[in-house]
């Protein structure tokens, strides 16, 4: 049974979930916290912006924006931890 590409992003989406969940609980708060998880949270983005929001194969100009809103959220978050 061959499975599916969904599958496969779902599956590297929850292994990240639990590995920012075993980070929380290991790194307690602050900045070091926000440090380890905010990669990961940039990776998950990508791969929901990508492949489940279907635009992978729409314009670059589409992609651009929805990853720099990305960026400009997590920039947030990353700003007020420093």
């Amino acid at each position: 049974m061959k499975i599916k590409a969904s599958t496969w992003v779902w599956m590297v989406l929850l292994s990240l979930t639990l590995a920012t969940i075993l980070l929380g609980r290991q790194l307690g708060h602050g900045t070091v916290l926000v440090a380890a998880v905010l990669p990961l949270t940039l990776v998950k983005g990508h791969l929901v912006i990508d492949h489940f929001m279907g635009l992978r194969h729409t314009a670059l100009h589409w992609r651009a924006l929805v990853h720099c809103w990305l960026l400009l959220v997590l920039g947030a978050i990353a700003l007020n931890f420093i």
